[in-house]
């Protein structure tokens, strides 16, 4: 998995600036939908997201981080729900979260 590469890459490294932006959409009625494709979508928007912040935040304490996400995060999406839903926490979770780990237990 790229993220694995990625977070090991950075282990021991000091990054002052960061910016993450990850996305993928499936598009169809959420019903219709394979649970295993909507894991497809919420990963790289949350789970990535979060992975990544991390070693750039938490191991130091400080730093500066930017995370973008698409125009989706703004609107209800009838056929792409898992995917607005999932960039929408791209845009409001960890900001909601500023200060605390966002880790999901």
């Amino acid at each position: 998995m790229g993220v694995d590469r990625l977070v090991a890459a950075l282990t021991g490294l000091t990054v002052d600036v960061g910016a993450l932006r990850a996305g993928v959409g499936r598009g169809g009625a959420l019903v219709d939908t394979d649970t295993a494709d909507d894991q497809s979508v919420i990963g790289p928007h949350v789970t990535s997201t979060v992975r990544l912040a991390e070693p750039i935040l938490l191991a130091r304490g400080e730093g500066r981080l930017l995370i973008t996400s698409s125009v989706a995060a703004t609107m209800p999406g009838s056929f792409q729900s898992v995917h607005n839903a999932s960039a929408q926490w791209t845009r409001d979770g960890p900001r909601r979260s500023r200060g605390r780990r966002t880790t999901p237990s």
